[in-house]
């Protein structure tokens, strides 16, 4: 999924990705903590994707995202790495994460937006969410 030059993609392994597609560059990571079978989708400066847990992230669209890097190069053990990945992912969450949806099961296709209302299908519910 692409929108102003920036590319969201999410691996298997549960983690959404945020890159300049024209650059290549990384801008950050962040782990929704389970499985990620579906893809990314792009609606109304949002980021919508769901997981094995049954969670929907809604996350913010920026077409000049900050670059957060996870992994500390001065960190000397194991403890400090962690915890500057910890502080890492809260700044990611405060600055982009705008909801965490539970949802009855998991999630593994895309959710889709028609006509102002968001489709999410999980292994046992089609929801549909919008105005009325």
């Amino acid at each position: 999924m692409c929108s102003d030059s920036i590319l969201y993609i999410c691996d298997l392994v549960g983690f959404i990705h945020c890159f300049n597609a024209r650059t290549g560059k990384h801008f950050w990571q962040y782990d929704t903590k389970s499985s990620l079978w579906n893809a990314v989708y792009y609606a109304d400066g949002k980021v919508f994707v769901g997981n094995d847990n049954g969670d929907l992230f809604v996350l913010r669209h920026t077409p000049t995202p900050e670059t957060i890097d996870d992994l500390d190069p001065t960190a000397t053990d194991l403890k400090a790495a962690r915890a500057f990945r910890r502080a890492r992912y809260k700044a990611i969450e405060t600055k982009y994460l705008l909801a965490k949806i539970e949802f009855d099961a998991p999630i593994r296709s895309t959710v889709s937006v028609a006509n102002g209302v968001l489709f999410v299908a999980s292994e046992k519910t089609l929801y549909a969410i919008g105005k009325r």
